[in-house]
């Protein structure tokens, strides 16, 4: 009997790290390499995950000239190769306006000296001068071969340096090119491998930009699949949804030319297939099939912090726990200084920081699919190159305790014009939960209970506590629970006697 298993995949140090055992993640060996210093992006496609590796040019010009039959690259203006960085198990050729019998292509590299390059047979199958550009190459991995691969078309050219990829109606879709960001590239559907524009048949390879007739399109930041039936486009300050496949009747639609997607992982599926992302202004959901404007769902609870987000000084992701019913939300700053988390509670709707160690802070979340039940779980990897994931019942972080507390309110006492008095206060908590030490503070304003000293403090133990009258007169309160570094806690009910008193005094 065969047994199914979904691989999970990481990309650290250049490396690719694949879980072939439960739990443990290995470096694959190979002459392959990705780059090192940036998020990237991936997309599976019949059992092969492709991978939109990108970076910047390491080497151009137009005075490349090939010798050997067409696999020794030289130009003039490069006096030195080995002084430009170029690496053949990173980056590949791309020789165009070729003269004659010199084939426009991709090729990757067998040797780089110093005088000059050589490419991989069968090379650019002729002698001749051409233009060349020297890019970071994309690349796939074949899990049933436990291989990496560079992504070179076998009809047309893969789009290079692209950022964003994803998967629709079984093309895959490539966008993000600096030099052309408006754009979006997608391949033969069933066929990752042919990039040929010019067929006449429906299925053939297309490429297109979201815009009204006579206008450039929008900045591409988001490739979000609703279905197999629609796809959205998140742009720097637009959102389109494509329906139907391109090549055969499909039709683009503005949802919005208002509200925008951040990046291209500041979006997930929440809990009914809706997609959720972060926009400029707040969290937004867009219905399964929905053809509306998107919906605000944080429209009056926003935290400052989600203001104003520079996309190119952070790294932000988010993802669905279906666990615990909420979204991860992580933005993490590349420089390694300030760093905002936060839980989203989908039943309520309220955020709730989150602080981690500074090197664990996330670069990029997942939520990890799997057909063993064990292996589902939301998986973060970190800024120390770690892979890490969220677990209620440890009391520690990698061996450090963990800090936790919830602070309730601020609860009204009064009215703004009359004063009350906490009464009584008693607290339940779950069988055989850790203790909880509970403080008061109040004030004559809710800004004063907030920053208020505690009054009255005390410590509940498992089940229900005995009633504490702390009687503490003023305006407003506040209530902090804070846990054990040791154990864990799990709080059933809270019960607040107030009395009203007089006038503010």
């Amino acid at each position: 009997m065969s047994t199914l298993k979904r691989y999970c995949v990481g990309i650290a140090d250049g490396k690719l790290y694949v879980d072939k055992t439960i739990d443990t993640m290995a470096a694959l060996v190979s002459a392959v390499k990705f780059t090192d210093d940036k998020v990237l992006s991936s997309a599976e496609h019949n059992q092969k995950l492709y991978i939109a590796d990108y970076g910047d040019i390491v080497a151009k010009g137009t005075d490349g000239t090939l010798a050997s039959t067409g696999t020794v690259l030289d130009a003039a203006s490069i006096a030195d190769w080995t002084a430009k960085g170029i690496d053949k198990g990173l980056h590949a050729v791309f020789i165009y306006n070729g003269s004659a019998g010199v084939a426009t292509g991709i090729y990757a590299l067998q040797t780089v000296a110093a005088g000059s390059l050589t490419l991989v047979s069968p090379g650019a199958l002729a002698d001749g001068t051409c233009s060349y550009k020297i890019f970071v190459i994309p690349k796939y991995y074949d899990p049933a071969l436990n291989t990496i691969s560079f992504w070179i078309a076998t009809y047309g050219l893969v789009p290079l340096n692209c950022s964003i990829i994803a998967r629709f109606r079984d093309r895959l879709v490539l966008a993000g090119d600096p030099d052309s960001p408006h754009l979006w590239y997608m391949s033969r559907s069933g066929d990752p491998m042919d990039w040929d524009y010019y067929q006449p048949d429906v299925s053939r390879a297309v490429a297109g930009q979201n815009t009204d007739a006579g206008a450039i399109g929008d900045k591409i930041t988001a490739l979000i699949p609703a279905s197999s039936d629609y796809l959205i486009f998140g742009c720097h300050s637009s959102i389109w949804m494509l329906y139907g496949d391109p090549a055969a009747g499909g039709q683009l639609n503005n949802l919005s030319y208002n509200v925008n997607v951040l990046s291209a992982t500041s979006w997930c599926y929440g809990p009914e297939s809706e997609v959720v992302f972060l926009s400029s202004n707040g969290l937004y959901a867009i219905a399964p099939g929905s053809v509306n404007t998107p919906q605000s769902i944080t429209e009056n609870i926003l935290p400052t912090e989600f203001q104003n987000i520079d996309v190119t000084l952070n790294d932000i992701s988010m993802a669905y726990d279906a666990k615990d019913n909420g979204i991860h939300i992580f933005i993490t700053s590349k420089g390694g200084f300030d760093r905002v988390h936060y839980w989203f509670d989908w039943r309520t709707k309220t955020f709730w920081p989150v602080d981690l160690q500074s090197d664990h802070d996330p670069v990029i979340a997942m939520n990890r699919t799997s057909f063993v039940g064990s292996e589902e779980s939301v998986l973060i990897g970190c800024r120390d190159g770690y892979i890490r994931q969220f677990d209620s019942d440890e009391v520690v972080d990698d061996g450090t305790a963990i800090t936790n507390y919830v602070k309730i309110g601020p609860i009204r006492l009064g009215n703004g014009y009359t004063e009350g008095m906490l009464a009584e206060l008693i607290g339940t908590l779950g069988t055989g939960s850790g203790d909880l030490t509970w403080e008061v503070a109040v004030g004559k304003t809710v800004q004063e209970a907030l920053a208020a000293n505690p009054l009255y403090t005390g410590v509940w133990a498992s089940g229900r506590s005995n009633t504490t009258r702390p009687r503490s007169r003023g305006d407003a309160l506040m209530l902090k629970l804070s846990g054990s570094s040791s154990s864990t806690w799990a709080l059933e009910d809270i019960q607040i006697t107030g009395i009203g008193k007089g006038k503010h005094r």
